[in-house]
């Protein structure tokens, strides 16, 4: 099960944005969403937002990531203008973290389900500001 996940795009020439999920291993409906954008690409949150879960966002995030199985080390790309995005999921004291470059790996599109989901999350998390 899933402690934490966040989730960063970084577009060469504009503003990383990125959110994080704290999930909650003693009341599954107490998770939280916190909302970050990044100055100066030192990755520090310039604010924070907290917005708590439905119980249906966090079922589909757990149950997609859990299902998860991609190669290691997927096909060589090489690219200057587009988006780097990065994809970090905890589980306790482990780690994963994937980095890709504009598009998604082929050998990773099982991957790509659940980061347009997690991709619609901006504007609920844009709505509270």
């Amino acid at each position: 099960m899933l402690s934490r996940l966040n989730y960063i795009e970084s577009p060469a020439f504009g503003k990383p944005r990125g959110l994080s999920i704290l999930f909650n291993q003693f009341d599954e409906s107490a998770t939280l969403c916190r909302y970050y954008e990044w100055s100066n690409r030192l990755c520090l949150p310039t604010e924070e937002i907290a917005v708590d879960l439905s119980e249906e966002r966090i079922d589909f995030i757990q149950r997609n990531a859990s299902r998860l199985c991609l190669p290691i080390v997927p096909e060589e790309l090489m690219g200057l203008d587009g988006i780097r995005y990065k994809l970090e999921l905890h589980a306790g004291m482990h780690q994963s973290t994937l980095e890709w470059w504009t598009e998604m790996p082929p050998s990773w599109q099982s991957l790509q389900h659940l980061c347009e989901y997690i991709k619609g999350l901006f504007p609920l998390l844009d709505s509270v500001k």
